[in-house]
């Protein structure tokens, strides 16, 4: 459902930067617009670390997570006031190579192999109070709510039986504040923006199965934050047609509790506590329509 939704948005965001700029040029009451669509390329390291709350029930357990993977994203920027903006962006992945990992579990014992394929999504709805907006510079205060979400599905590759599986999903969901400095010039527009969070969540989930055997972890991270920085940069190509570049980066550093769960006879939940990792970078083009 939340991948459907992000499609419908991405396709709303598509349709806006390829608005012819004839039509772009009757809108009514003033209202200005910026919109782009591009194409990305996601680059990812997370970390994770987990420790027992109560000692001899489970192994310390530790993880690492690298994911490559291309994206479509958009966004479409509407500011009917001098003074104010309103943004709504969205991201998701359109391919992933499997990449091979090992998973321990937390009560069978061994090491198993997985093929381990990545999907990421994200959207964003901020709104934008313009401090300074005169001669081409535009001076902001944001503020909005941002969610993404990376799933990993294993298909199995090592001894384990043809129909287990492994499930891995980290959701956060981000309330920011930032700050952003835009430029627009008859030849070429810019835009940096840095924002903030450090009362977001982070949550994690893995599921397990191996033939009969399975077991899951759940839990909530609620002690850190989140710091991204974001940029773009355009040539006008046409008065109101642009062709950029931009990349994004994010650190996310968390630590929180979770609850590991199994159908192992005799194996009780077992609390722990964990620390999360967390660099993405982005790298990408785009063209856009300003109006």
């Amino acid at each position: 459902m939340m991948r459907s939704q992000l499609r419908m948005v991405l396709l709303v965001l598509t349709l806006t930067a390829v608005a012819s700029p004839l039509q772009a040029q009757v809108l009514p009451w003033n209202i200005a617009v910026d919109s782009w669509f591009g194409v990305d390329f996601l680059v990812a390291r997370q970390d994770i670390l987990s420790r027992p709350a109560i000692k001899g029930t489970i192994r310390e357990y530790s993880a690492e997570w690298n994911p490559r993977a291309p994206a479509l994203s958009g966004m479409v920027e509407v500011s009917p006031f001098p003074f104010a903006s309103a943004r709504l962006a969205g991201s998701i992945s359109v391919g992933s190579n499997s990449i091979p990992v090992v998973r321990d579990t937390g009560f069978v014992p061994g090491h198993f192999e997985w093929d381990l394929r990545t999907e990421f999504s994200a959207w964003e709805a901020a709104g934008l109070f313009h401090l300074w907006n005169a001669g081409g510079y535009r001076f902001s205060v944001t503020a909005g709510y941002r969610r993404e979400v990376w799933l990993y599905q294993g298909d199995p590759a090592g001894r384990q039986s043809a129909d287990s599986s492994l499930r891995e999903e980290f959701r956060s969901d981000i309330p920011f504040v930032g700050l952003q400095t835009a430029m627009n010039f008859p030849l070429w527009k810019a835009r940096f923006e840095v924002l903030g969070s450090w009362f977001m969540t982070k949550t994690i989930e893995q599921k397990i199965s191996l033939g009969s055997a399975a077991e899951t972890a759940k839990g909530k991270g609620d002690t850190g934050g989140v710091i991204l920085f974001q940029m773009d940069g355009a040539t006008h190509i046409r008065p109101n047609v642009t062709l950029g570049l931009y990349v994004r980066y994010s650190y996310q550093e968390f630590t929180g509790r979770a609850l590991l769960t199994t159908n192992v006879p005799g194996a009780a939940e077992s609390p722990y506590k964990f620390w999360f990792n967390e660099n993405v970078a982005a790298f990408g083009v785009y063209a856009g329509v300003v109006f």
